[in-house]
């Protein structure tokens, strides 16, 4: 293009790395399947944003069909991490806490 653009490749490595050491960090906190959908939180959240840096045409009430994918996959972690919350928390339970 002759158009002046965004390096968002240069922008997505960096918030996806930040991302993958959060996640990383976190590893042992959460309970199987929960980082999971952290991950899906985080990452729609992060492409929904970068999209609109880009210059994509719109698909439906003003976003770029990237961006409804990611709306899509934050709903999906949202209603993964709401009803893991409902069966008994999202927090790891450790081998090693005393049981009452």
């Amino acid at each position: 293009t002759t158009q002046t653009v965004h390096p968002t490749p240069i922008y997505e490595t960096v918030a996806m790395g930040l991302v993958a050491w959060a996640l990383w960090r976190a590893r042992n906190a959460f309970r199987p399947g929960v980082l999971f959908a952290c991950y899906l939180v985080l990452a729609g959240s992060e492409r929904f944003l970068v999209e609109f840096l880009r210059r994509n045409d719109d698909v439906a009430f003003g976003l770029t069909a990237p961006q409804l994918a990611s709306l899509g996959m934050m709903v999906a972690g949202l209603v993964w991490i709401w009803v893991a919350n409902r069966r008994g928390g999202v927090r790891a339970v450790s081998a090693y806490a005393p049981t009452s």
